[in-house]
């Protein structure tokens, strides 16, 4: 049993290692960045960052199109970063 415990955590860090080295840098700084204000506008209103309920998510998106009608990064990016 101690052998499958051990071949499973190594196979969890190795499934670690390779979903970071996955996308570049600038990539992970952007998701993080936009996790980041995702969890803000949580924390300010009093919402559930993770697992969030869709209605939630709905506002932070109306948000995002009110506050920044020029934001040049695209809703369904927003959307995609949340997943």
């Amino acid at each position: 049993m101690n052998n499958l415990i051990t071949d499973i955590k190594s196979l969890e860090l190795e499934t670690i290692k390779n979903l970071r080295n996955s996308k570049s840098t600038n990539t992970l700084r952007a998701y993080q960045s936009d996790y980041n204000d995702f969890s803000l506008f949580c924390s300010k209103n009093g919402f559930q960052t993770m697992p969030t309920q869709p209605k939630i998510l709905a506002l932070y998106l109306s948000l995002i199109h009110i506050s920044e009608p020029t934001r040049r990064t695209p809703i369904s990016y927003a959307v995609f970063c949340l997943k």
